[in-house]
């Protein structure tokens, strides 16, 4: 019954975030309380909930910008941690860059639900200039909903594998100058998004921080 509920949880919180209800679920401190009392990790899932409600201060929705999906980060982290997916210092750094770098292919799923339904919003006006929208506001929802479930929980999936395969590549070992190494290198490709580049050399940047800071340990 917990993961029926999860998967429930992801959907409404996708709802939440960008097509209706505004219970404030989707915020990242929220869904990690919830999953951490669902399953007894309520601590730590507080503190990871922070760290992306933090994160998501200085990525805010002005105008027609979409910020990234906090939303997904905190579910994705929260489970790893309550399902004990990630348990040494060195698993927790490798899940929040892998998280990071998925983070902008979850957001562009949601900008390709926003296309999809203007599409489908245009097309019907089209064909019937004053028919009722009601059936295209429910089918939006509906959609976005699909669109957490889904995507949410399947990336979560590969986070799980991902981690298995590099959690024995990469440990600390007590050397916590390979993990600062690491962040800088990671977060110098960040800095990229303040210029005026395109979104995909920006995350291509981001990604390749990683890779490189991969490469020197």
């Amino acid at each position: 019954m917990k993961f029926v509920f999860l998967f429930f949880l992801s959907g409404v919180a996708s709802v939440d975030r960008n097509a209706a209800l505004n219970l404030m679920i989707s915020r990242p401190l929220i869904i990690s309380s919830i999953i951490g009392l669902m399953f007894g990790q309520i601590f730590y899932c507080i503190a990871i909930g922070a760290l992306f409600e933090l994160i998501g201060l200085v990525d805010i929705p002005v105008g027609t910008h979409i910020p990234r999906d906090d939303t997904f980060a905190a579910y994705i982290s929260s489970l790893l941690i309550s399902l004990n997916r990630i348990n040494t210092a060195s698993d927790v750094l490798i899940a929040i860059l892998l998280i990071i770098l998925f983070i902008y292919p979850v957001t562009f799923t949601e900008k390709l639900l926003r296309k999809f339904n203007q599409m489908l919003f245009i097309r019907y006006k089209k064909r019937n200039h004053s028919g009722d929208i009601a059936p295209l506001i429910y089918r939006g929802i509906l959609f976005s909903f699909a669109r957490g479930v889904i995507v949410y929980n399947f990336v979560f999936l590969i986070l799980v594998f991902l981690i298995s395969q590099l959690q024995h590549l990469f440990e600390l070992n007590g050397n916590i100058y390979k993990a600062i190494f690491l962040l800088i290198t990671f977060c110098s490709g960040y800095l990229v998004r303040f210029l005026n580049f395109k979104s995909f050399f920006k995350y291509l940047a981001l990604a390749l921080g990683l890779f490189v800071g991969w490469l020197f340990l």
